[in-house]
């Protein structure tokens, strides 16, 4: 059931997901600090999907370091469950660096690093969840309406099958490199596959394993679809173009809030509600995704409009976008610093521990 308001919630839908969950420091050169965010793929997806009213499970192993501690705080802001976050073995937290720039026409550019902008060493990347520590987590995680990854491994195909098989509507989001056995296997198990047209040009889908919906996204182009829900088989693409939104301030995360805005409109009512869907649904769900997607350009960091317009404000400035009315202009180039502002590098041999951005 849809209601004529992209924002209702039926009852308390839940999430649960594994992959990229890091801390983002985004560095502006007109800054005088750096502002501190819980982030990665999968962070930005189930922290975005509490904000709208969902009960996320994250299912990591954050670590009992500084950055760990940071990004649970940022997490648990947003009503984030944390019950599975830190399971063991437990590993460095993931440090992602976002640096912002202007180019010389006046365009905002971001650019990511994996090494301390201070000391230029490497900094901890992502460990998956093991599958021992999977099933330790499906014991204490009541069913699901969505299982969201970002990343294929052993622990996560290993909840994406459990899930699927009670139910759950699973979505897959390849990202970079994968075993190439383990990445065949989350595309079998994936009901909805999203993916940048930058990282693949496309899968080869036999027939009994093509998802209900396949989704590239293009960047500026928008996006483009192709579904065989309600009977469709045409395996035709639909092109969608993006919302126009003025100034981009920020493009970091974009994709991530299309992830978040498509489970709230087609994941509410599990996997039995997701396959009835019709195509004027799908439509409007597609269209929901890409206006939060646009509304959160106008922010520095993949999540930046979350501390600085409150819930009720976001809501109405994304109704707006929906009705085809331009973004208004007045939103703050900076953001407010975040109350975690002190980036640590965690590189012991790092002399400079709390620092300025350059």
């Amino acid at each position: 059931m849809m209601t004529s308001d992209p924002f209702a919630v039926l009852g308390r839908p839940s999430v649960v997901g594994t992959g990229l969950l890091a801390l983002d420091v985004v560095l502006n050169g007109q800054d005088d600090a750096p502002r501190l965010f819980a982030g990665g793929t999968c962070g930005n997806v189930l922290t975005i999907l509490s904000w709208l009213g969902w009960d996320a499970f994250p299912v990591a192993r954050l670590g009992p370091d500084d950055a760990g501690r940071r990004a649970a705080a940022d997490l648990r802001h947003f009503g984030v469950q944390m019950n599975v976050a830190r399971l063991t073995p437990r590993a460095a937290t993931p440090i992602i660096i976002e640096r912002l720039r202007t180019s010389s026409d006046g365009q905002s550019k971001h650019q990511f690093s994996l090494s301390c902008p201070v000391c230029g060493s490497w900094l901890p990347r992502y460990q998956p969840v093991t599958a021992d520590a999977a099933k330790r987590a499906l014991s204490r995680l009541p069913r699901t309406s969505v299982f969201f990854f970002d990343r294929a491994s052993r622990g996560a195909l290993l909840l994406a099958k459990a899930y699927a098989d009670k139910g759950a509507l699973v979505m897959f989001e390849p990202s970079g490199n994968s075993n190439p056995s383990q990445l065949k296997e989350a595309l079998s198990l994936a009901h909805i596959c999203k993916y940048s047209v930058e990282r693949f040009q496309s899968f080869r889908w036999s027939m009994n394993q093509r998802p209900l919906v396949e989704i590239q996204t293009l960047g500026e182009a928008g996006v483009r679809y192709r579904t065989h829900l309600a009977g469709s088989h045409d395996n035709e693409w639909r092109t969608d173009s993006a919302l126009p939104i003025g100034q981009i301030r920020d493009a970091a995360g974009a994709g991530d809030w299309f992830s978040a805005g498509l489970i709230h409109r087609l994941g509410q009512e599990a996997l039995a509600g997701f396959q009835v869907t019709q195509e004027g649904k799908l439509k409007a769900a597609l269209h929901f995704a890409r206006a939060l997607a646009a509304w959160n350009c106008q922010f520095e960091g993949a999540r930046g409009g979350m501390y600085v317009v409150a819930a009720a404000s976001f809501r109405q400035q994304v109704l707006n976008l929906l009705a085809g009315q331009a973004l208004a202009t007045h939103f703050p180039i900076h953001q407010r610093a975040n109350r975690l502002s002190q980036f640590h590098c965690p590189i012991p041999t790092c002399r400079v521990r709390a620092h300025k951005s350059q």
